[in-house]
């Protein structure tokens, strides 16, 4: 058994936390901060679609906090371009990432090339000169990890795909300018408080299928966790349990 709970932790590092997965929202100033709850929602559909299990009390985290390796996935969504990060914040940010966090960047206005895209593209490239912003193709684990995504999703459609940046083999920050956050919020009647542009609801579903199947990217890595991967799992752990 012992063996078994070895093999589950090497290859599944983070699965601990999606034993009690936490929404964490990085604090960057008021241009960075939502007092909605739309989070709830995105949890909702998380435990409904997977075995993870979720605690609703949303986390604000800034970089200099001593928790921020507690966690492994953590967002920042923003209106307009914060702050310039720190030296310290950037080696911080960085050496979060190198060490399996993953940050996922939601543009909330969607403005190519503007405010906070900019913002975004010069940061990212601060933190890893050697890596840039690039689309993920189609055959990346972030668009096959839960759902098969086909078609673009979220509030607007400015890119086919997010971008991301890579380090080591994993996609740590993960960059989406067609606001996969902003298809969430409803207003008291429950009603969605902004349309998806320019396909509807359909656009919205995909959005919402994109969104947790980079939470489980983030989660997992690369390792695809579906049907397909059981029996070469099991297989693996009866050899183990065998002691070969």
């Amino acid at each position: 058994m012992s063996k078994i709970l070895l093999f589950i932790l090497l290859s599944f590092p983070f699965c601990v936390y999606a034993q009690n997965f936490q929404w964490v929202e990085l604090y960057l100033g008021s241009e960075c901060r939502d007092t909605s709850n739309f989070h709830n929602d995105i949890l909702d559909y998380l435990v409904s679609n997977t075995s993870i299990t979720a605690n609703k009390i949303k986390k604000n985290i800034k970089l200099s906090d001593e928790d921020l390796f507690e966690y492994p996935f953590i967002s920042l969504s923003c209106k307009s371009a914060p702050r310039t990060l720190s030296f310290s914040e950037i080696l911080k940010l960085r050496k979060y990432l190198m060490n399996g966090g993953t940050l996922f960047i939601n543009n909330r206005l969607a403005r190519n090339g503007e405010g906070f895209d900019k913002w975004v593209k010069k940061t990212t490239e601060i933190l890893f000169s050697e890596n840039s912003l690039k689309p993920l193709s189609r055959k990346h684990a972030a668009l096959r990890s839960f759902f098969l995504i086909k078609k673009s999703g979220g509030r607007f459609v400015f890119g086919e795909a997010p971008s991301a940046v890579d380090y080591a083999g994993r996609s740590v920050i993960i960059y989406s300018k067609n606001d996969l956050l902003g298809i969430w919020p409803k207003d008291p009647l429950g009603r969605y408080q902004y349309k998806c542009i320019p396909g509807g609801e359909e656009q919205r579903e995909n959005g919402k299928k994109l969104l947790l199947n980079i939470i489980m990217y983030g989660l997992t890595g690369s390792y695809k966790l579906d049907a397909v991967h059981q029996p070469s799992i099991m297989r693996k752990l009866r050899m183990m349990e065998a002691g070969q």
